[in-house]
């Protein structure tokens, strides 16, 4: 999920199977250590006439070698360029998203937040926050180790965009979390949205090998207005999130 565009709703009237534009999760190896897997292009052809301004086959001979060997090193040059600039773009793209999963992280929903809540207060358009948390993260890790709460996570991921807008943000919070920012979204329908989202997670089967594994999951929510504390917003989410936990019989470590 890349930024907030303002038509973001989890409304369920607006749900449709695929509304998450078709993203996917990875898994596997850590992409930052193959980022050449996409191939590194080849030098530029280029032409002399374009770098020196003539056309060799009118040069002497004498020179015209020098002058070969002068326009492929600049060719050389242009293609590590390209690469370098390559690189730059993929490394930024990165930042916001997790090595392992491709799902983005704290970064991305503190861009989409702070996007919010710079709005103008007058505006009086408001969004929402939820947390969702894997609540048997301990006993996956136990059992499967870190490959199972990759996987975990990458079936709430898969999961949660598919219900909602394009261009709601999913985020990672934390090892065992997936937070979801809505934004505009009103409270009353974005509560039931929520909790029936709740609903589909929790007792979720994920596939491993020949057999599955269970989701265990509890959510909390709040408020998003311009004007509002980024740190306070997930503050007072984490809390809603341990009342809720509590009363579940669990505890949010």
């Amino acid at each position: 999920m890349a930024g907030v565009k303002g038509t973001g709703s989890v409304d369920p009237s607006h749900w449709r199977k695929g509304a998450g534009g078709g993203r996917h999760f990875r898994h596997g190896k850590n992409p930052l250590l193959a980022y050449e897997e996409g191939g590194v292009p080849h030098p530029p052809v280029i032409d002399p006439v374009d770098v020196l301004g003539i056309d060799l086959a009118h040069v002497h001979s004498s020179a015209r070698d020098a002058l070969e060997r002068a326009v492929a090193e600049i060719a050389v040059l242009r293609g590590d360029l390209e690469k370098g600039r390559r690189r730059q773009e993929w490394l930024e793209a990165r930042i916001f998203q997790d090595p392992w999963t491709g799902i983005d992280n704290m970064r991305a929903l503190h861009r989409a937040m702070e996007h919010i809540l710079s709005l103008p207060p007058e505006s009086h358009v408001g969004g929402v926050f939820a947390l969702f948390w894997l609540e048997n993260h301990d006993w996956i890790h136990e059992n499967y180790g870190l490959d199972g709460l990759h996987l975990a996570m990458e079936a709430m991921a898969q999961s949660v965009s598919d219900l909602v807008q394009e261009t709601d943000v999913v985020t990672t919070v934390g090892g065992a979390g997936l937070g979801l920012l809505s934004f505009p979204a009103r409270e009353p329908e974005a509560s039931r949205a929520i909790a029936a989202i709740e609903a589909r997670l929790d007792g979720m089967d994920v596939p491993r090998g020949g057999s599955h594994f269970p989701l265990r999951v509890c959510s909390g929510m709040h408020p998003v207005f311009p004007g509002d504390e980024p740190e306070a917003i997930l503050r007072e989410t984490d809390s809603g999130l341990r009342v809720r936990m509590a009363l579940r019989g669990t505890k949010k470590a």
